[in-house]
């Protein structure tokens, strides 16, 4: 792995990092949904809480990553 390569690796982690910050941050303020708004399924309540601003079951939410 040259400079550049390693470059591109610090970078696209970064990127990642910072996508990740403001989902989280984008989700906080908002509820979580009690149904899931791609298939209509009822989202767990541990989900509920442990994702806070959740709009997607955890099936649903995989396929969309």
């Amino acid at each position: 792995m040259d400079f550049a390569d390693y470059g591109a690796v610090i970078e696209q982690q970064e990127r990642e990092q910072l996508l990740a910050h403001l989902q989280v941050k984008n989700s906080i303020d908002k509820p979580s949904a009690m149904e899931c708004q791609e298939c209509g399924d009822p989202i767990p309540q541990a989900r509920q809480d442990a994702v806070q601003g959740c709009q997607y079951c955890a099936p649903c939410q995989s396929e969309k990553e």
